[in-house]
């Protein structure tokens, strides 16, 4: 078994709270309750939600400590906001920023830019996977900023998803 090469047509923007902000502790535990959270509170931003439904638990690890972002997809964050939202670097030239688009009262927002991924399964070892070494036994490279994405989809059961994988941008 070996990683999933996936291209990303078009941007995917979230829109969700942010565990840095939600002054619960920087643990796994936490994780749970800041999905209650955003599931008690989620009607902030549901005017914009794409449809069918699709929630993302996004762990951003290019800084420590991780951002964690409990959120739903959407079809547009906002004008202003969109100007803040941070963007996940996939071109080589793109620059990891340094803070997260921040809507405040919690809310972050973050977009998934097109373009080609190396998604990695928990099967696989997920962030333990050896990226580099097989990006280079096919001739790829890839970046090392990479994303730890949980995926729930329209009408899965509390606490089941789509699975959980890392995306690693192809340069």
């Amino acid at each position: 078994m070996s990683p999933e090469i996936i291209a990303i047509d078009k941007e995917i923007k979230v829109v969700g709270l942010s565990l840095q902000k939600s002054g619960l502790p920087m643990n796994y535990e936490a994780i749970g309750r800041l999905w209650d959270i955003f599931r008690e509170r989620r009607g902030a931003y549901a005017e914009n939600a794409v449809v069918p439904h699709v929630e993302y638990g996004v762990c951003i690890c290019d800084n420590w400590p991780h951002e964690y972002l409990a959120g739903r997809a959407v079809s547009e964050i906002g004008a202003l906001a969109e100007n803040k939202a941070r963007r996940f670097p996939s071109a080589p030239e793109t620059r990891a920023v340094s803070e997260v688009g921040d809507l405040g009262d919690g809310w972050i927002s973050f977009i998934i830019p097109p373009g080609r991924y190396a998604k990695v399964s928990e099967e696989l070892g997920g962030y333990a996977f050896d990226i580099e070494k097989w990006a280079e036994e096919n001739g790829l490279s890839v970046k090392d900023t990479y994303l730890c994405m949980d995926v729930h989809p329209a009408g899965a059961a509390a606490g089941d998803s789509a699975g959980v994988y890392y995306l690693w941008p192809i340069k």
